[in-house]
């Protein structure tokens, strides 16, 4: 899969690119570390997150 060079969430969500490159890795590992979380965005990829074998998220602080 190319990623786009934009991802503007209009004509290309970056959801429908996120369960696209998931599609590529089913039973594979996920690791993700990031500051900030959308309980809203994970719902939108959470169908293509249980293909995986296993993910892992590590959530931080933001920088200051």
């Amino acid at each position: 899969m190319k990623i786009p060079y934009v991802i503007d969430n209009t004509e290309i969500t970056l959801a429908d690119i996120l369960t696209g490159l998931l599609r590529q890795y089913v039973g594979q590992s996920l690791d993700t570390a990031t500051a900030y979380f959308n309980v809203g965005g994970f719902s939108l990829i959470k169908e293509g997150l249980q293909t995986l074998g296993s993910f892992r998220l590590l959530l931080g602080e933001a920088p200051e």
